[in-house]
């Protein structure tokens, strides 16, 4: 008894054919091997490491690295799963999963998942279903479903299911399901379902971004947010509120920030007397490059030049917007002068 835990375990998958002799039977070199007869070349293969089960597997399965002639180490379990150039390292499960080339460690779980041309891991019903990119992620019942380029990610029912480009990333259902452009992000039930623009992100229900660069954040039911430039649009937002903090943008850092007027964050403080640039604003009325509308205030440009305090600048260096806070402080000096001079003036008669 001895003798017999040494030998190798050799399992008959299938009766022997017609004919066939047990003696010309190849024997396996390790534990778990097994064989499996091809109806076609009419011979017996060992399998070590290649798993292969279901129908329509032997007579079309290339079963040895053509290179390095040595046994590919892939899985394909089902009907058609992993039939045809599937790959080392590649696992196909579900009925025609990895049908057809599935590539080098590729992952293709669920009924035609990653059927054609797959590289990257699909899971779920038609999943990654044709020319599916390395490193790319289908997770969810057709979801990356054609031509999910490489490096994206695609989670959820019809997630990312048409085109989506490289490094998008799609997660809830019909989120970037169609068309959804390169390094784009859209998170929530529909969102940026269709056409969504490079480096856009969509966040939210039916959150949709039609121009390059457009973040939009928010839940829209009746799928009305929809930027066609550039910016951060967020809906809803709360409010109103009687005694809130102002909210600012920094053109430089980017930075959103509240502002404080405590002196517990401020130094050097003194009486501001340079107010009379003030007097040479001009106003102005103006209509809006981006959609026409008209508006009336104050030019940046012309703003600086009286004070540099008076408008901030962009990450160039040139004037891009106004500082209210300024002019009004401006404007809050000459008003008690003002009241000064009327009080002189009233005394004096």
């Amino acid at each position: 008894m001895s003798g017999v835990g040494r030998c190798p375990l050799v399992l008959l998958a299938v009766p022997l054919p017609t004919g066939g002799n047990a003696s010309n039977i190849p024997r396996g070199a390790h534990w778990g091997d097994y064989f499996v007869y091809n109806d076609v070349t009419k011979d017996w293969k060992i399998f070590s490491s290649r798993i292969l089960l279901g129908v329509s597997h032997t007579s079309t399965d290339q079963t040895i690295d053509d290179v390095n002639h040595i046994e590919k180490t892939s899985v394909g379990i089902g009907n058609l799963s992993g039939l045809l150039q599937q790959n080392t390292l590649a696992v196909a499960v579900g009925s025609a999963a990895g049908n057809l080339r599935q590539q080098t460690a590729a992952i293709a779980l669920g009924t035609s998942a990653g059927i054609i041309d797959q590289k990257g891991i699909a899971i779920g019903y038609s999943a990654g279903n044709t020319n599916q990119g390395a490193d790319a992620v289908a997770i969810g019942p057709q979801a990356g479903q054609i031509n999910q380029r490489e490096a994206t990610v695609a989670v959820g029912i019809q997630a990312g299911q048409n085109s989506q480009q490289t490094n998008a990333i799609a997660i809830g259902v019909q989120a970037g399901q169609n068309n959804q452009k390169e390094n784009t992000v859209a998170i929530g039930f529909r969102a940026g379902q269709t056409n969504q623009p490079t480096y856009s992100v969509a966040i939210g229900q039916n959150i949709q971004s039609h121009n390059y660069r457009a973040i939009s954040i928010g839940a829209d039911p009746s799928n009305n947010i929809t930027p066609t430039n550039n910016g951060l649009f967020v809906k809803p937002v709360a409010g109103p509120h009687l005694a809130s903090n102002l909210l600012s943008w920094d053109s430089t850092s980017k930075e959103i920030f509240y502002n404080s007027s405590s002196q517990r964050f401020k130094y050097d403080i003194e009486n501001y007397t340079n107010t009379k640039p003030v007097y040479n604003l001009e106003p102005r009325e103006f209509k809006y490059k981006i959609d026409g509308s008209p508006d009336i205030g104050l030019i940046a440009e012309e703003a600086f030049q009286q004070n540099k305090a008076f408008a901030y600048l962009d990450e160039t260096k040139e004037p891009e917007g106004i500082i209210w806070n300024a002019i009004t402080i401006s404007l809050l000096r000459e008003m008690k002068e003002l009241k000064q001079r009327i009080h002189r003036l009233k005394c004096a008669s």
